[in-house]
């Protein structure tokens, strides 16, 4: 960022597992499960991982690889219209593929637990 000339410390960048990770703390989740291998599994350390039990719902902001890969494990899908989705992806609504639940922001999901 600081070569593309914006004048940010390191502190000011929050990504989006910073965010997600943040909400559950906010939310208090009884187990979650994350699907990452690499960077970025630490930020969800202090969280419990249920494989035995499992209540799913993949949240993603692209239909054609979030929801759809959702839908083929058979999971429950919530497709957000920020970030990766914007304009050029309003068409993908209109697929074959549905995701069970479209919000316009993470804060929604509460409307569904």
């Amino acid at each position: 960022m600081r070569k593309a000339g914006f004048h940010i410390s390191y502190k000011e960048v929050i990504t989006a597992l910073y965010a997600t990770a943040s909400y559950l703390r906010e939310v208090k989740p009884k187990s979650c499960w994350v699907m990452l291998e690499r960077e970025g599994l630490n930020e969800f350390k202090e969280f419990k991982q249920d494989t035995e039990n499992p209540e799913y719902i993949v949240i993603g902001d692209r239909i054609s690889i979030d929801i759809k890969g959702a839908k083929n494990l058979g999971i429950k899908s919530m497709l957000l219209k920020t970030g990766e989705f914007g304009e050029f992806n309003e068409k993908d609504l209109y697929s074959n593929i549905k995701p069970d639940f479209i919000f316009d922001s993470i804060k929604d999901i509460l409307k569904i637990f």
